[in-house]
């Protein structure tokens, strides 16, 4: 059976517990005293994560109103530049006009100029040619300075009558 002896589990139990004061003394404070700053070193850690992801949140804040902003003022810009532009183009097609309108008044300016000088051109010949004609028919009457005049009478007097 099972022999027990007192004596030598006396001393076992004495030597244990010596042992479990020794390391109580010598082990305990150290590991609870790394544990402990293992855990306020945890602990700073999640607070730093929790500032962190406040200021994290704050900058996205900020960040978006300044990007709301930014097209904002891009929108204005744009809207400014297609009135800028509106507007150029409107100036721009009225002085189309204008500059149209010009040409045209000069063209038609120039097209009555060179009608007068063509009618003016054909009544000389038509002077010259009567005097030609008139001069064979009567050379011998009227002198040639004389016909002239006449002639021209004739065309100025036209030419008052022409509205």
């Amino acid at each position: 059976m099972i022999d027990i002896k007192l004596d030598l589990l006396i001393g076992q139990l004495i030597t244990f517990l010596l042992g479990i004061l020794l390391l109580w003394l010598i082990a305990y404070k150290p590991i609870r005293e790394v544990f402990r700053k293992r855990a306020e070193k945890i602990e700073n850690d999640l607070k730093s994560a929790e500032q962190n992801r406040l200021e994290m949140e704050r900058m996205k804040s900020r960040y978006s109103e300044e990007l709301s902003r930014i097209e904002l003022k891009a929108q204005e810009i744009i809207r400014q530049a297609v009135r800028e532009g509106t507007v150029s183009r409107e100036e721009i097609i009225r002085e189309a006009r204008a500059q149209s309108q010009e040409i045209l008044s000069r063209a038609k300016e120039e097209i009555s100029d060179e009608k007068e000088k063509a009618m003016k051109e054909i009544r000389r010949e038509v002077v010259n040619l009567s005097l030609l004609v008139a001069e064979k028919v009567i050379s011998a009457t009227v002198d040639p300075g004389k016909q002239r005049q006449l002639a021209e009478e004739v065309f100025a007097e036209l030419e008052k009558e022409k509205p």
